[in-house]
């Protein structure tokens, strides 16, 4: 429903950030689980935005629980990842964490997220996450990190990380210099 970050590389900005949150209802949300366990899945992955600061993440947590998935998985930005929320994400089942980090320092990474302040945090925060979750860090590829991502990984290994995504940025209009 919502991000506390403004990344350059975003989806969102393609919809202009206009976007129908009657879609994300806890009614829709649990009709869709519903169907899921009838179907006989047992995974779910929420994505997008920011999950950990939706004010439905434990309603909707609660509810795969109720169904008993048990493969939970949550892609976020770390912002509010510290020692007790990932106690209470556990309560929840969740086992996965798919982290993004824009950058592998302190300039181009708050640069990139148009929020000042927050590098140290994240790196306290993926320590911390480390500890709970098996992690796989999200890297949206783009022109300011392309040619530093083996210092990106050389980072992320010494903290104790196993598993990198690389994403490509999708292009639109006014993301051209993103873009790798």
């Amino acid at each position: 429903e919502e991000c506390n970050f403004k990344c350059d590389f975003c989806l969102l900005k393609i919809t202009e950030w206009k976007l129908d949150y009657n879609d994300f209802s806890l009614k829709k949300i649990n009709d869709t689980l519903i169907l899921g366990r009838s179907n006989w899945l047992n995974s779910l992955c929420i994505s997008w935005w920011e999950p950990t600061i939706s004010k439905n993440l434990f309603k909707v947590l609660a509810l795969w629980v109720h169904y008993w998935y048990k493969d939970i998985s949550l892609v976020t930005n770390w912002f509010v990842l510290n020692d007790d929320f990932c106690k209470k994400l556990k309560k929840y089942w969740v086992n996965k964490l798919y982290m993004s980090m824009t950058w592998y320092n302190v300039e181009i990474f708050e640069k990139q997220v148009w929020v000042e302040g927050v590098f140290d945090t994240f790196i306290d925060n993926l320590k911390t996450a480390l500890t709970f979750f098996d992690i796989a860090i999200n890297i949206v590829v783009n022109n300011l990190n392309i040619e530093f991502l083996i210092e990106q990984w050389n980072l992320l290994k010494n903290l104790g990380v196993k598993n990198v995504n690389l994403l490509h940025a999708i292009p639109y209009k006014d993301n051209d210099k993103t873009l790798p």
